[in-house]
């Protein structure tokens, strides 16, 4: 595992990433150009809104594997650019979302939107962002393709809603865990590399192996995440970190812990999930702190890390069908990255 603070390994894991990008780095600047074009507004007064919304554009993982999985079978047409910008607006308009949720000061870096502007605002602009995503899916002009986003929207806030309403079911076992995380993430995922595959008219084995690549590294990319939510440092991260325990939401790493059978392990750690929430949504670095060494004294660290490095060795499997190209090899090192970004 990367260490947190490893600034140098950090910078080559980013590197890697910017490499992956080459086979399709004409068609992201595209994408960027047609996001900026659909996140300007018409009035001077939101005109720092749009501004902000621009800005905090982060590594654009969804479009790029849009367009690796079109790559990796044949061309990338219009269709691609369009579909990849509304994936990143969907994206980004859960994030806004989330930030208001989760009380989020810090995003990518930069101050939130909710922080600047409150919440009322935020959830406008992340709504604003939804309203521009359904423009570029009319524009398509590819009824499937709408209706199997508009499918996977609706996944996602799934996902979320059941997240919320199982705050603090600390008895949540992993499958449940799993399902939450493939709604709320890994559909996205999925649907990324799925419209890019059949766009660019891979074969349905192709297709459906490029969905399942797409759904078992977004299901580590939420593992990863949720690890950097309890382990991570925000200086790296670049955005605020310790949400999930402040919320009460049950976590791999939490969930393998709370299973354990050694004697005071469950109620050792039930007593300080509690205690989490009594400082609002701060923490007690105190309370984190022992949390963070029942974690690691009991491998619930070690067995949530190794579980998103089994889902990546699973979607690089998938890729086989795949032909041998740059796009491919792109893939594979994003499958990597996933797990490996900003420790």
């Amino acid at each position: 595992m990367m260490q947190p603070g490893n600034d140098q390994m950090m910078v080559s894991v980013e590197n890697q990433l910017a490499h992956a990008c080459e086979p399709i780095a004409d068609a992201m600047e595209e994408v960027h150009t047609l996001l900026d074009r659909q996140l300007q507004m018409d009035y001077s007064q939101l005109k720092e809104l749009s501004e902000h919304a621009s800005r905090r554009r982060g590594k654009m993982l969804r479009p790029i594997l849009l367009l690796l999985s079109g790559r990796a079978v044949g061309p990338i047409g219009p269709k691609h650019i369009n579909l990849a910008a509304v994936v990143e607006l969907l994206h980004q308009a859960t994030l806004v979302h989330d930030d208001v949720l989760d009380g989020a000061q810090l995003r990518r870096k930069l101050p939130t939107a909710s922080s600047l502007w409150g919440n009322e605002a935020s959830v406008l602009l992340g709504d604003y962002m939804l309203s521009k995503a359904f423009d570029l899916c009319n524009e398509a002009g590819d009824f499937q393709a709408s209706k199997a986003i508009s499918e996977t929207a609706g996944q996602i806030c799934q996902g979320e809603l059941l997240q919320c309403v199982r705050r603090k079911e600390w008895q949540m076992d992993e499958a449940n865990y799993l399902e939450i995380i493939d709604l709320k993430t890994a559909s996205l995922y999925r649907l990324c590399c799925y419209l890019g595959s059949i766009l660019a008219g891979g074969t349905r084995e192709q297709s459906d192996a490029s969905a399942r690549y797409g759904q078992a590294i977004g299901g580590a990319f939420q593992i990863a995440d949720d690890l950097l939510d309890i382990f991570g440092q925000e200086e790296h991260v670049g955005k605020t970190l310790g949400s999930d325990l402040a919320q009460a939401k049950p976590t791999l790493p939490i969930i393998h812990c709370l299973r354990q059978t050694q004697p005071g392990v469950k109620d050792s750690m039930l007593d300080l999930l509690g205690s989490c929430g009594a400082h609002g949504n701060g923490l007690d670095r105190t309370v984190v702190e022992k949390i963070h060494a029942l974690l690691k004294q009991n491998g619930s660290l070690q067995y949530a890390w190794a579980k998103a490095r089994q889902l990546t060795a699973q979607a690089k499997r998938e890729l086989d069908v795949l032909p041998d190209c740059l796009a491919r090899s792109s893939m594979m090192t994003i499958a990597d990255f996933v797990v490996e970004r900003s420790w």
